[in-house]
């Protein structure tokens, strides 16, 4: 890729973002007609609230009571190291991509599209008992809220306002993570695609935590179409304000609330301290595992240059 080529991806970026803002969304085909299953989800997420077999009948803790939440992305925003910010509070257990990884493991990856609202909402519930049940420091319960990570591509998109609506209903927060920098955004997801068969080879393979294994990612060079990347920006943007129009409509501005990765990554400390009290949770300091690959690199160095 030419120079001349790379400074008008850049160029791409910024107009695609500016349009964005003054863009209807137009992703109305993602709400399910299947309004005959909404009602299924309040006895589904009741299972959450309900006595699980799994924990220890004699914590202190009433599990009863437990407090849930959920944090709303897309991949390669940086949920991953949200939720292991998160996981450091000794209040909280929060897991990964939970609902996408169970399926997964059991041979069950198709049904994230296919399955009924009432599955999903079961599969769901699932989810958040297998996480309360855990044990975290040795001690079953040592908790009071819990959740996990949920990718718009794994039935937010699906069920959209119906899945807000009864979230609302059962008092599960929602933390919605929205990285604001596309552009780097298509870099992270292209190197990961890329990268794929070295993480494979490596302990931790969406996220390194160490510096031999920062420097072995670094390396990507990626062709970068022009056309792909503009594609790539103007999707993903409108997905999120698809998800901000539905959130406002069933939480109000102030009923969820929204972090930006470019934030979190800048003031860790003070972002997490604002999503403490948006949980009722004391402040602490907490710190991710998680090294970071991309540190200071000029995205143009991504992309391989033609002759």
């Amino acid at each position: 890729m030419t120079k001349p080529a790379l400074f008008t991806i850049l160029g791409i970026a910024a107009i695609a973002t500016w349009a964005l803002v003054n863009a209807k969304s137009s992703m109305n085909a993602y709400i399910s007609n299947d309004v005959a299953e909404v009602h299924q989800i309040r006895r589904a997420l009741s299972v959450i609230s309900s006595s699980s077999n799994d924990i220890d009948s004699t914590s202190e803790k009433d599990n009863s009571a437990m407090r849930k939440f959920i944090i709303l992305s897309q991949q390669r925003s940086g949920a991953r190291f949200l939720a292991s910010l998160l996981n450091k509070h000794s209040s909280i257990k929060c897991g990964n991509e939970e609902l996408f990884n169970r399926l997964k493991k059991r041979g069950l990856r198709e049904l994230m599209e296919s399955q009924s609202f009432d599955e999903y909402m079961k599969q769901i519930s699932i989810s958040m008992d297998l996480l309360r049940g855990s044990e975290k420091n040795d001690v079953i319960g040592n908790f009071t809220h819990v959740g996990f990570e949920l990718m718009y591509d794994q039935g937010v998109k699906r069920f959209s306002s119906h899945l807000l609506h009864e979230l609302n209903e059962e008092n599960v927060k929602i933390i919605h993570l929205i990285r604001k920098n596309k552009l780097h955004q298509y870099v992270s997801h292209e190197s990961f695609e890329k990268d794929r068969q070295l993480r494979a080879e490596m302990k931790h393979k969406a996220h390194p935590t160490n510096e031999a294994e920062v420097s072995a990612l670094d390396s990507s060079a990626l062709d970068g179409n022009i056309r792909d990347i503009f594609d790539y920006i103007m999707d993903k943007n409108s997905e999120n304000r698809y998800l901000e129009e539905l959130l406002d409509a069933e939480f109000g501005r102030k009923g969820y609330y929204t972090v930006y990765y470019e934030d979190l990554n800048r003031d860790v400390q003070g972002e997490m301290a604002s999503i403490f009290d948006f949980l009722d949770l004391n402040h602490e300091t907490v710190e991710s595992e998680y090294v970071k690959i991309h540190k200071g690199k000029p995205t143009r160095e991504y992309f391989v240059e033609e002759d």
